[in-house]
């Protein structure tokens, strides 16, 4: 089912993927709205009738939609915007893994406003986790990597951002910790036995979403983001 224009969700990840993992979150709610579609080939937009019609159309609209629209606030000072037209220019339509993975980024944050739905959103969360891990499998094959791995990946995701801080986790395979979880969560009965419910706590949706944000920001640039220069300050490794 399509929600958004792949043009849509391309902007969409240029503003999220510029979000600082210790700053405050970019949380998008983009909604779905129907509109009029003209026929170009039978309206005459010199006719007067017809500009008559459009205009009450407009105004119409808008009054129907004015009530409902709140006020919009932006953190100026707090949320850094500077690689919006980088990574714009880094993301193309035909991206399509990334743009479904960052397009669940944004109904996993949609979901998670309301509580009951916070399993609903660490699925769509789980989705996205996945489409990262395809992204990450193609970028080790570009590497020389022929066949890789869940492993290969795993190995990857710290070398890129656990490592590099001093922490080594061992080897292990791509978000492995979530993996019980995961089948779990998607299999209500399973080999881990028969479950009423989800075996997730909040903290593995917020852990999720950061850690997934940060990289598909990095796939797409190529780099960290400021965030990560300032953990190797803190940590004495810059």
């Amino acid at each position: 089912m399509d929600w958004a224009t792949p043009q849509e969700v391309r902007f969409w990840a240029s503003i999220l993927l510029c979000e600082d993992a210790d700053g405050p979150k970019i949380l998008l709610y983009p909604e779905h709205t129907t509109f009029a579609l003209l026929d170009s080939q039978s309206v005459d937009l010199r006719d007067g009738d017809t500009q008559l019609e459009l205009r009450r159309l407009v105004i119409d609209g808008v009054a129907s939609n004015g009530e409902a629209l709140a006020p919009i606030h932006l953190f100026e000072n707090e949320v850094n915007l500077d690689r919006q037209a980088e990574l714009l220019s880094q993301i193309g339509e035909t991206d399509h893994v990334l743009l479904r993975g960052v397009t669940c980024l944004i109904k996993c944050d949609m979901l998670s406003r309301y509580y009951e739905f916070t399993e609903e959103a660490t699925i769509v969360a789980f989705i996205a986790l996945e489409a990262s891990f395809s992204l990450v499998v193609n970028a080790l094959k570009v590497n020389g990597i022929a066949n890789p791995s869940a492993t290969d990946a795993g190995r990857w995701l710290d070398d890129t951002f656990n490592r590099p801080l001093g922490i080594d986790p061992g080897e292990r395979k791509y978000f492995e910790e979530l993996y019980e979880q995961r089948v779990i969560t998607m299999h209500p009965s399973s080999r881990y036995g028969d479950c009423p419910y989800a075996p997730l706590a909040v903290d593995d949706l917020f852990d999720l979403r950061r850690d997934l944000r940060e990289v598909f920001a990095y796939l797409v640039s190529g780099g960290h983001g400021p965030e990560f220069g300032r953990r190797l300050k803190e940590r004495g490794m810059a």
